[in-house]
């Protein structure tokens, strides 16, 4: 008889730390599984981005607390999204939060860990669906007021009606139209409460955030009376990494072009839509802004565009 699982395709798997035992330890668990394949073992990332894989990794074990670790986090995640990363430390203490934000990890484990710490990790890792994907999709618009709001809420309820249960909606549009407001929903919890915690990545405490409607889809709202001062960057790109786990589909509500303080998140969203307005003149606008504030538009940021 055939062996199904071999028909379905491997999760890719880099190991990139200096401890060389337990990197061993972790090639030997996950080359055991039939659902990975283990395509690099580095002692260090300057190593493994001069030694480039000829497929880029589903998921990353690296030592965040080596020279360069959260940076070459950082550069995976820009790279690929969707990647999964397990971050890999020499003891819990209260400096690793902080560095897990940084390094946008599911999962963080102790080396040495024990074999069932092991399986656990695999099996966080291994239950990511497989079927689709995460969309990530960023709507702003040229100004203020051009219903912008509006528009992330329809299209929420729409796409919610069509995958039920599979669509998040998160308000980073301080200050302005309250995108909660909006659907109906109350907000006694926000953003800014949930990136307050220290284990705010914790899928138990995500969920006390997240705001299910019966219409299919879910919300993370912001509160309106607080700047994004209370709000890091790149805690919310940590955040939306491990929500990219459990939807299929994450739409931001975006302040007015050119997005202050949130490059980040930009640079993650698969797609960018600016609301323009009615008129040729809108459009206009935005070019005048990119070419009189910024000079040009980066070309990876103008194909992202949708007007």
């Amino acid at each position: 008889m055939t062996e199904n699982n071999y028909s379905l395709p491997r999760k890719k798997v880099l190991i990139v730390d200096t401890n060389i035992e337990n990197n061993a330890v972790l090639e030997s668990c996950f080359s055991s599984k039939n659902e990975f394949t283990v395509t690099g073992v580095f002692q260090s990332p300057q190593l493994a981005m001069s030694n480039p894989l000829e497929n880029f990794p589903d998921l990353a074990l690296i030592g965040i607390d080596i020279p360069n670790g959260i940076n070459y986090c950082k550069m995976l995640r820009k790279q690929s999204p969707s990647i999964m990363i397990i971050a890999l430390v020499s003891s819990l203490d209260a400096n690793v939060e902080n560095s897990l934000r940084q390094s946008g990890a599911i999962e963080c484990l102790t080396r040495g860990a024990s074999h069932d710490q092991i399986e656990r990790a695999i099996q966080t890792a291994n239950s990511v669906r497989d079927s689709a994907l995460c969309s990530i999709i960023g709507i702003g618009g040229i100004k203020e007021g051009i219903g912008t709001t509006l528009q992330t809420a329809v299209i929420g309820d729409f796409i919610g009606r069509k995958l039920a249960g599979k669509v998040l909606l998160m308000d980073l549009d301080f200050h302005n139209a309250d995108l909660s407001f909006t659907l109906g929903i109350p907000n006694h919890k926000t953003i800014q409460d949930l990136l307050a915690n220290d284990n705010f990545l914790d899928f138990g405490v995500l969920q006390g955030f997240i705001v299910k409607n019966d219409r299919g889809f879910s919300m993370i709202p912001a509160a309106q009376d607080r700047g994004p001062q209370y709000v890091s960057d790149i805690a919310i790109v940590s955040l939306i990494t491990v929500l990219g786990n459990f939807f299929e589909v994450i739409l931001i509500d975006l302040p007015a072009y050119p997005f202050s303080g949130l490059s980040g998140i930009t640079d993650i969203c698969d797609r960018i839509i600016i609301n323009t307005g009615e008129t040729a003149n809108h459009l206009k606008s935005v070019v005048w802004a990119a070419t009189s504030e910024f000079k040009t538009i980066p070309d990876n940021f103008m194909q992202k565009l949708l007007f």
